[in-house]
Protein backbone atom coordinates (compact mmCIF):
# COMPACT_ATOMS: atom_id res chain seq x y z
CA UNK A 1 0.00 0.00 0.00
CA UNK A 2 2.56 2.57 0.62
CA UNK A 3 4.49 1.98 -2.35
CA UNK A 4 1.31 3.28 -4.63
CA UNK A 5 1.43 6.22 -6.59
CA UNK A 6 -0.90 9.10 -5.98
CA UNK A 7 -2.87 8.21 -9.50
CA UNK A 8 -2.89 4.50 -8.16
CA UNK A 9 -3.70 5.68 -4.53
CA UNK A 10 -7.19 6.89 -5.90
CA UNK A 11 -7.98 4.09 -7.94
CA UNK A 12 -9.24 2.35 -5.39
CA UNK A 13 -7.77 -0.91 -5.51
CA UNK A 14 -8.82 -3.37 -2.84
CA UNK A 15 -5.90 -4.56 -0.80
CA UNK A 16 -5.28 -7.41 2.07
CA UNK A 17 -2.94 -7.17 4.23
CA UNK A 18 -1.67 -9.18 7.20
CA UNK A 19 0.22 -7.37 9.96
CA UNK A 20 -0.03 -5.89 14.08
CA UNK A 21 -1.80 -3.17 14.83
CA UNK A 22 0.61 -0.77 16.24
CA UNK A 23 -1.71 1.66 17.91
CA UNK A 24 -5.69 1.58 17.75
CA UNK A 25 -7.45 5.18 19.90
CA UNK A 26 -11.04 5.13 18.62
CA UNK A 27 -11.92 8.05 20.35
CA UNK A 28 -9.59 9.65 18.17
CA UNK A 29 -10.49 7.74 14.92
CA UNK A 30 -7.08 6.40 14.74
CA UNK A 31 -5.75 2.65 13.78
CA UNK A 32 -2.24 2.13 12.25
CA UNK A 33 -0.95 -1.76 11.45
CA UNK A 34 2.19 -2.96 10.68
CA UNK A 35 3.45 -5.34 8.61
CA UNK A 36 7.11 -5.91 7.07
CA UNK A 37 6.91 -3.05 4.43
CA UNK A 38 5.93 -0.85 6.44
CA UNK A 39 3.19 1.30 8.74
CA UNK A 40 -0.48 2.11 7.00
CA UNK A 41 -3.29 3.84 8.31
CA UNK A 42 -6.20 2.32 8.20
CA UNK A 43 -9.90 2.92 8.56
CA UNK A 44 -11.95 0.54 9.57
CA UNK A 45 -16.36 -0.53 8.61
CA UNK A 46 -16.71 -0.77 12.60
CA UNK A 47 -15.49 2.12 13.81
CA UNK A 48 -16.31 1.10 17.54
CA UNK A 49 -13.88 -1.91 17.40
CA UNK A 50 -10.99 -2.06 19.36
CA UNK A 51 -8.23 -3.52 18.85
CA UNK A 52 -4.89 -4.48 21.34
CA UNK A 53 -1.21 -3.01 20.54
CA UNK A 54 0.40 -6.21 19.54
CA UNK A 55 -2.72 -7.90 18.16
CA UNK A 56 -1.89 -9.77 14.57
CA UNK A 57 -4.64 -8.96 12.26
CA UNK A 58 -6.10 -9.61 9.16
CA UNK A 59 -7.28 -6.14 6.67
CA UNK A 60 -9.12 -6.35 3.55
CA UNK A 61 -10.35 -3.08 2.43
CA UNK A 62 -10.03 -0.62 -0.34
CA UNK A 63 -6.67 1.55 -0.92
CA UNK A 64 -7.71 5.34 -0.85
CA UNK A 65 -5.06 8.13 -1.75
CA UNK A 66 -4.37 10.38 2.14
CA UNK A 67 -2.55 13.85 2.09
CA UNK A 68 0.35 12.26 2.20
CA UNK A 69 0.52 8.43 1.54
CA UNK A 70 -2.60 5.59 0.48
CA UNK A 71 -4.05 4.50 3.53
CA UNK A 72 -7.10 1.50 4.20
CA UNK A 73 -10.15 2.88 3.99
CA UNK A 74 -13.07 0.59 4.90
CA UNK A 75 -11.31 -1.72 6.25
CA UNK A 76 -12.85 -5.12 7.24
CA UNK A 77 -10.37 -6.53 10.79
CA UNK A 78 -10.07 -9.43 11.73
CA UNK A 79 -8.06 -10.44 14.42
CA UNK A 80 -5.48 -13.33 14.42
CA UNK A 81 -3.81 -13.49 17.70
CA UNK A 82 -1.34 -12.17 19.83
CA UNK A 83 1.96 -11.46 18.58
CA UNK A 84 4.88 -8.82 19.68
CA UNK A 85 5.10 -5.56 18.50
CA UNK A 86 8.08 -5.29 15.82
CA UNK A 87 11.10 -3.57 17.08
CA UNK A 88 10.87 0.24 16.85
CA UNK A 89 13.18 1.52 14.20
CA UNK A 90 15.08 4.52 15.56
CA UNK A 91 15.07 7.83 13.41
CA UNK A 92 16.05 11.36 14.11
CA UNK A 93 13.57 14.23 14.10
CA UNK A 94 14.64 15.07 10.29
CA UNK A 95 13.80 11.62 9.25
CA UNK A 96 10.62 12.00 10.74
CA UNK A 97 9.66 15.69 9.11
CA UNK A 98 9.25 13.22 5.42
CA UNK A 99 6.89 11.60 4.67
CA UNK A 100 8.57 8.17 4.90
CA UNK A 101 8.41 7.25 8.48
CA UNK A 102 4.23 8.48 8.00
CA UNK A 103 2.19 5.56 10.18
CA UNK A 104 5.61 3.86 10.89
CA UNK A 105 6.57 2.25 14.12
CA UNK A 106 9.32 4.15 15.34
CA UNK A 107 11.53 5.42 18.25
CA UNK A 108 13.20 9.01 19.27
CA UNK A 109 15.29 10.48 21.57
CA UNK A 110 14.35 13.95 22.82
CA UNK A 111 14.51 16.44 25.67
CA UNK A 112 10.88 16.55 27.14
CA UNK A 113 9.94 20.17 27.31
CA UNK A 114 6.57 20.38 28.38
CA UNK A 115 3.62 17.97 29.17
CA UNK A 116 -0.08 18.47 29.80
CA UNK A 117 -2.68 16.82 30.87
CA UNK A 118 -5.39 17.53 27.49
CA UNK A 119 -8.68 15.44 27.87
CA UNK A 120 -7.40 13.04 30.13
CA UNK A 121 -4.72 12.27 27.89
CA UNK A 122 -0.83 13.27 28.66
CA UNK A 123 0.84 15.55 25.94
CA UNK A 124 4.29 15.43 26.00
CA UNK A 125 6.21 17.88 23.46
CA UNK A 126 9.94 16.82 22.66
CA UNK A 127 12.66 18.34 21.33
CA UNK A 128 15.78 17.48 19.24
CA UNK A 129 17.86 18.25 16.54
CA UNK A 130 16.35 22.10 16.87
CA UNK A 131 13.01 20.12 15.64
CA UNK A 132 9.62 19.73 17.86
CA UNK A 133 7.24 16.98 18.08
CA UNK A 134 3.75 16.14 20.13
CA UNK A 135 3.67 12.67 21.82
CA UNK A 136 -0.06 11.87 22.79
CA UNK A 137 -0.72 9.14 24.76
CA UNK A 138 -3.69 6.82 24.36
CA UNK A 139 -4.05 5.32 27.62
CA UNK A 140 -5.86 7.91 29.98
CA UNK A 141 -2.98 10.18 32.24
CA UNK A 142 -1.54 9.19 35.10
CA UNK A 143 -1.42 11.87 38.00
CA UNK A 144 0.13 14.69 37.60
CA UNK A 145 2.67 14.15 40.15
CA UNK A 146 4.28 11.14 37.96
CA UNK A 147 4.42 13.76 34.61
CA UNK A 148 5.53 16.89 35.97
CA UNK A 149 8.61 15.92 36.38
CA UNK A 150 9.70 14.87 32.69
CA UNK A 151 10.25 18.26 31.77
CA UNK A 152 13.57 18.95 30.88
CA UNK A 153 14.48 14.75 30.90
CA UNK A 154 15.72 13.19 28.12
CA UNK A 155 13.79 10.24 27.05
CA UNK A 156 13.62 7.38 24.08
CA UNK A 157 10.17 6.81 23.44
CA UNK A 158 8.31 4.40 20.88
CA UNK A 159 5.18 4.97 18.77
CA UNK A 160 3.39 5.37 15.74
CA UNK A 161 4.76 8.79 13.20
CA UNK A 162 1.75 11.08 12.55
CA UNK A 163 1.99 13.95 9.80
CA UNK A 164 -0.53 16.27 10.64
CA UNK A 165 -1.77 18.99 8.15
CA UNK A 166 -4.94 19.71 6.12
CA UNK A 167 -3.40 19.27 2.39
CA UNK A 168 -0.02 17.82 1.12
CA UNK A 169 0.41 22.14 0.92
CA UNK A 170 0.28 23.07 3.94
CA UNK A 171 2.68 23.03 7.00
CA UNK A 172 3.14 19.57 8.75
CA UNK A 173 2.86 18.91 12.10
CA UNK A 174 4.77 15.61 13.76
CA UNK A 175 2.75 13.69 15.96
CA UNK A 176 3.84 10.90 17.65
CA UNK A 177 0.91 8.71 19.03
CA UNK A 178 2.13 6.68 21.85
CA UNK A 179 0.20 3.34 23.31
CA UNK A 180 1.13 3.71 26.72
CA UNK A 181 3.62 4.35 28.99
CA UNK A 182 5.50 1.41 29.26
CA UNK A 183 6.64 2.98 25.46
CA UNK A 184 8.29 5.75 27.74
CA UNK A 185 11.84 5.50 28.96
CA UNK A 186 13.60 8.38 31.05
CA UNK A 187 17.19 8.37 29.61
CA UNK A 188 18.89 11.01 31.90
CA UNK A 189 16.41 12.49 34.95
CA UNK A 190 15.42 15.81 35.19
CA UNK A 191 18.35 17.82 36.47
CA UNK A 192 18.09 19.12 40.23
Amino acid sequence: VRTLTTNEGVRGYRVKLTGVITLCDTSRGLVFLQDATGGVFIFPQNKSAWWRSGQKVEVTGIAAQGNHLPYIDQALVLGRGEVSLPPAKPVTFAQLATDTEDSNWVEVRGVVRSAINVGNRLLLEIAADGKRLRAIFTEAAPPSRVWEGLVDAEVRIQGVCGMVSSTPQDPVFLDLHVPNFGNLAVEVKTPG
